[in-house]
């Protein structure tokens, strides 16, 4: 979603199930088509938050051994990293005891945070 700047995950559906980025996918996963949202939601919610990371730092470690982002280095030699700290997935309502709280307004909301780090570049994001 990110990728395609896309604000609903049906969005997606409808991009990767019609005309050449069906096919695509299709050739890159070996798959007749792509999985509907609800079946993409079912399957991650069962994955463990380390199966996850340990894809994105493989995915990363790859593209930085290919050197796929050396163009985006700082002189050439550095590449530059943000580092955020936000909150995210926020609720009406406690859903584990891990939730965090805040109130505004008078109403209280739920929430878990996430500290993000991100590789900046000149353009503000690589063009893979």
């Amino acid at each position: 979603m990110f990728l395609y700047q896309l604000k609903a995950r049906r969005q997606i559906g409808l991009l990767l199930r019609n005309g050449p980025s069906a096919i695509k996918f299709q050739a890159l996963f070996g798959v007749e088509s792509f999985p509907h949202g609800d079946t993409l939601e079912a399957t991650f919610s069962n994955l463990e938050i380390e199966q996850i990371q340990t894809v994105v730092t493989g995915m990363t470690e790859t593209l930085i051994r290919k050197k796929v982002l050396y163009n985006y280095r700082l002189l050439g030699i550095y590449f530059i990293v943000a580092i955020d700290g936000t909150g995210t997935i926020s609720f009406g309502r406690r859903h584990c005891p891990h939730c965090l709280t805040r109130t505004r307004h008078g109403k209280t909301f739920y929430y878990h945070p996430v500290l993000e780090a991100k590789l900046v570049t000149s353009n503000g994001s690589p063009s893979l």
